[in-house]
């Protein structure tokens, strides 16, 4: 037998489920306002786009709820209601296992399937796994069931000037036999993805960047704003979730990335450089190949 056929049978009708949940908790005022790279007239549900392209709540690409901290699948950590770095004038509490960049592509893969109202959706592990660009193997698919596990053991706790949240990302899971996986998001989870507070994302661009996991979240970051503006590197450094290490070791990560950013997304029209401290990006209007937007100063 195979190491997938093993994994396979190992995981067959395994699920997953929420345990003490709080029950969600949503403010239904107006929309939440965002510089968002993508303004469209309809909501999330609405849009369809190609399949190179994905969507995402701005609350999840601006905070350090999906670090970019090493991928460790044995010492995963907890959080007791920790407060979660967001960009602007928001509050997030994690309670919870840590979350990092392979977790995020997993729940990216999911939100793909979520049409706004229905929260559960249906997938497959080979389907997760395309959606993520990586291979069908044993090793990633324990990776993707560490991950799903992580997602649903997390409770967050989102507070904006226009909405509040508190409920989980994945409230229950379940792995059939056949490899079909059956998801129950969050409930009214919806809130985070209203009109105009979500970006579109091109997978194939973020792709070049390959595993540099500063390299990716500091994409989506830039990818939320129309006009990406000069932010310093402590700033960026608490948002991602690295404040474990040094600023100097820090600014290091960040040069690489910003390299890394540069050589392979040069030729889309991205450019990102230092100076005094603080980063500046250029980038290119996505859906519009060649269409570049200059900087602009602090909004």
């Amino acid at each position: 037998m195979s190491n997938i056929a093993k994994f396979t049978e190992k995981f067959a009708g395994y699920a997953i489920s929420s345990r003490n949940r709080h029950p969600d908790l949503r403010d239904r005022t107006a929309t939440a306002r965002s510089f968002s790279e993508n303004k469209p007239d309809k909501g999330f549900a609405d849009v369809t786009l190609p399949p190179n392209q994905v969507k995402m709540s701005n609350d999840f690409l601006r905070s350090a709820l999906f670090s970019v901290k090493k991928r460790s699948l044995e010492d995963a950590g907890s959080f007791d209601r920790e407060k979660i770095a967001m960009f602007g004038n928001a509050t997030m509490y994690l309670t919870g296992k840590k979350l990092d960049q392979t977790d995020y592509k997993v729940y990216e893969a999911l939100i793909q399937k979520f049409k706004g109202e229905d929260t559960l959706i249906k997938t497959s592990i080979p389907g997760i796994l395309t959606m993520m660009n990586v291979q069908d193997n044993e090793s990633y698919r324990h990776s993707l069931l560490v991950s799903l596990r992580r997602l649903n053991d997390c409770r967050i706790e989102i507070t904006t000037p226009n909405y509040r949240y508190l409920g989980g990302l994945v409230n229950s899971i379940q792995i059939k036999e056949d490899n079909e996986v059956i998801v129950k998001l969050g409930n009214e989870l919806a809130i985070m993805f209203s009109r105009q507070n979500w970006t579109r994302l091109d997978r194939n661009h973020r792709d070049y960047l390959g595993k540099n996991s500063m390299a990716t979240w500091l994409y989506n970051f830039c990818m939320t704003h129309s006009n990406m503006f000069p932010i310093s590197r402590s700033t960026i450094r608490k948002l991602c979730g690295n404040e474990d290490i040094s600023q100097n070791k820090f600014n290091a990560k960040l040069k690489f990335a910003i390299a890394l950013i540069n050589n392979e997304l040069g030729q889309f029209g991205w450019e990102c450089r230092i100076d005094e401290d603080k980063l500046y990006v250029t980038k290119p209007i996505l859906g519009k190949p060649g269409d570049v937007k200059g900087q602009t100063i602090f909004i």
